[in-house]
């Protein structure tokens, strides 16, 4: 019985050390309001860049600005409510993308 319930702890451990490194490898924190603000800047650059013919990549000069703007945005969030929007715009982003999970 207490073999079960530490090695589910220690599935659980392992989850969030997995998912933590995931987030700081991909967006440089752990924070879920800067994950969210660099999601955001990241969809809004790559919006106006392909409406203004570019790669999507980038606005050049421009990015530093639009980052910094939805980092003062975010930050009137809670943790919870950020962490909630991140998981809302990834399943929102999956199920239009055909990737619906049934």
């Amino acid at each position: 019985m207490f073999s079960f319930i530490r090695n589910l702890l220690a599935l659980f451990g392992v989850l969030i050390i997995v998912g933590a490194g995931t987030a700081y490898a991909m967006y440089g924190t752990v924070e879920p309001c800067r994950i969210l603000a660099k999601e955001r800047s990241d969809q809004t650059i790559r919006g106006v860049s392909e409406a203004f013919g570019g790669d999507g990549e980038s606005l050049g000069s421009m990015d530093e600005i639009v980052e910094n703007t939805f980092m003062a945005l975010t930050s009137q969030y809670s943790s919870e409510e950020c962490g909630q929007e991140l998981i809302d715009g990834w399943w929102a982003e999956l199920t239009t993308d055909g990737i619906e999970m049934r």
